[in-house]
């Protein structure tokens, strides 16, 4: 609530003669530094021309299916009711499942798991998040379904209730674009954060070469842990957060991220080298001249090091990836404004790597063609890039 004084005093400062021309000279100072730091093409070039294109996928939202939610809610609660009886029987009495400490003590004092490796929580408790979790999942047959749990209470009250909650008076969702909120240029979202909606994933070929089995014999078990890998690992993963991660022992993480190297040798020389440049620099860049800033990389504290180590591993191949995904916007936002397509083609959504419209049914097949090809040819780079398309009824048909 804004007081009536406030309004009053801001009226005031509009009207200053003085001010306009203040902005004027922040805008310059301001333009100098980007043109100094190299980075006045990433803001002129990518992310002032993207600025229209996400208001216009705010206002127009998503549509969601409200009957759906409604049903998939009733679903979880009978899983969940399920599970929770289920988690007693073997707790041999009622626990509070999502209170950390009566989880702690029935997990490592009641049923005397090994604490051996698990950290331990600013108040001293033995810590029970999912990572530690997936660490003793073999540890006692109740851990199983206390990840089940944890898995379906976080879908139903993370997703399933607030996107209901969301929904306007048409049945839409309109998330709020967050353009410059991570370290990497990488778009977020919030309120709802509907870039983590969880969707399912192929892995197959990862899996496949990490398995040394033919793709069609590929388990969805096996390409979880290869998302894992593929990402993890190149990202500076080591092999005890492989292991919390992925569910195998720490022993089989060291021999996987070991057989990754092997298969990937140019992947660990380009993490020693761009390691070595952060610690000269104190920073990292993406091809652009888009830039992270690392103050601890040469920090002594090893801890404190590592974090940033990570980063710039992290950086420069996923604000490379964001930087691209704007420019495939900018390029395939102008391209429906020159068929004057904007009322049958409406961007909706920019997940990552990944671009959701609504297409009107007339102009399906043309309008995905253009799309695919804007987006293939949106950045010039010496590795090709691909786009896989589809189209349905919903999100996860296409």
């Amino acid at each position: 609530m804004i007081s009536a004084d406030k309004k009053i005093e801001l009226a005031r400062w509009l009207l200053n003669p003085d001010h306009p021309s203040a902005g004027e000279a922040s805008l310059s100072t301001l333009e100098k530094q980007l043109r100094e730091l190299g980075l006045y093409k990433v803001y002129s070039e990518i992310e002032l021309p993207l600025v229209e294109i996400l208001d216009a996928m705010q206002t127009i939202g998503v549509k969601v299916d409200l009957n759906y939610l409604a049903r998939l809610s009733k679903e979880m609660d009978g899983e969940i009711a399920g599970l929770v009886k289920n988690i007693y029987k073997l707790a041999g009495g009622v626990v509070n499942l999502n209170s950390p400490k009566q989880l702690s003590k029935l997990l490592f004092e009641k049923l005397k798991i090994s604490d051996k490796g698990i950290r331990k929580t600013k108040t001293g408790l033995r810590s029970t998040d999912v990572e530690t979790l997936a660490l003793i999942r073999k540890s006692h047959k109740i851990v199983e379904p206390i990840l089940k749990y944890r898995e379906i209470f976080k879908l139903k009250s993370t997703y399933v209730e607030p996107l209901r909650e969301l929904a306007d008076k048409n049945g839409r969702i309109h998330t709020t674009f967050v353009q410059t909120g991570t370290g990497t240029g990488r778009l977020s979202s919030q309120n709802p954060n509907i870039q983590n909606i969880p969707i399912t994933s192929e892995w197959g070929k990862t899996a496949s070469q990490v398995y040394n089995v033919p793709a069609e014999k590929v388990t969805p078990e096996m390409r979880h842990v290869a998302k894992t890998l593929n990402f993890g690992v190149a990202y500076g993963m080591g092999p005890n957060a492989f292991a919390q991660v992925s569910g195998l022992s720490v022993e089989e993480a060291r021999k996987f991220i070991k057989e990754y190297y092997n298969d990937f040798y140019e992947v660990k020389l380009w993490q020693e080298k761009t390691i070595q440049k952060a610690r000269q620099t104190g920073c990292v860049e993406n091809l652009n001249g888009r830039r992270r800033w690392l103050p601890n990389i040469a920090n002594p504290n090893r801890r404190l090091a590592s974090a940033d180590e990570r980063m710039a591993i992290n950086m420069p191949i996923q604000g490379l990836a964001a930087d691209i995904i704007k420019l495939a916007m900018i390029k395939v936002a102008e391209k429906i404004k020159t068929k004057k397509w904007q009322k049958q083609v409406r961007m909706l959504l920019s997940v990552h790597d990944e671009l959701v419209f609504e297409i009107a049914d007339g102009i399906i097949k043309d309008a995905v063609e253009l799309i695919k090809s804007e987006m293939e040819n949106a950045y010039k780079i010496s590795v090709p890039l691909k786009v896989e398309s589809g189209y349905g009824d919903n999100w996860l048909d296409s």
